[in-house]
């Protein structure tokens, strides 16, 4: 399915508050030297949460004092092996193939087994769900610990003004 008719699956599901200050974006650079993607979701026109390669690629590179990437030999040194199972989701860093395969996913699943989801992408968005009620919500027991993307449309679902009053456990 094309991205267009995605996005517009998703935005039907998103609760009616939110609507018009959630967007979602994908691109892909096919002229550039690997044609990268990148995925990237803005709350009021602020980008909130990107999806991409070169974040996760680069942000396990050692780095110097000062910032600068180490390199061995003209190749980069990883600090930790790439691919990795907890590589970049322990830095809640996702690939942009992580977003495009969770909201598939999402626009499949039903409301109550989005929100139990161990994908961080698929809990957001059923927390923003205009069908998730209020024990549905209850049910994803958001927590401190969680992605920071399910913490922050957490946050935004609290401040709906619906029945839902606010975390299960920290």
């Amino acid at each position: 399915m094309q991205w267009s008719k995605l996005k517009t699956r998703l935005k039907a599901l998103i609760h009616p508050d939110l609507a018009a200050r959630l967007d979602f974006h994908v691109t892909s650079y096919r002229h550039s030297h690997d044609e990268a993607e990148k995925a990237w979701i803005t709350l009021d026109g602020r980008r909130i949460a990107t999806f991409s390669w070169y974040q996760v690629q680069w942000t396990g590179a050692k780095r110097d004092q000062k910032g600068r990437l180490v390199r061995n030999n003209d190749l980069t040194v990883e600090a930790e092996p790439y691919g990795s199972p907890t590589w970049s989701r322990r830095r809640g860093l996702l690939l942009p193939q992580d977003f495009g395969n969770a909201v598939r996913e999402y626009l499949d699943l039903p409301v109550a087994q989005s929100v139990s989801s161990e994908n961080p992408v698929i809990r957001a968005l059923a927390l923003v769900d205009r069908r998730a009620g209020e024990r549905s919500l209850a049910r994803a027991n958001v927590s401190k610990d969680d992605h920071p993307l399910v913490l922050l449309f957490h946050d935004l679902r609290l401040n709906c003004g619906d029945a839902y009053t606010g975390r299960t456990s920290d």
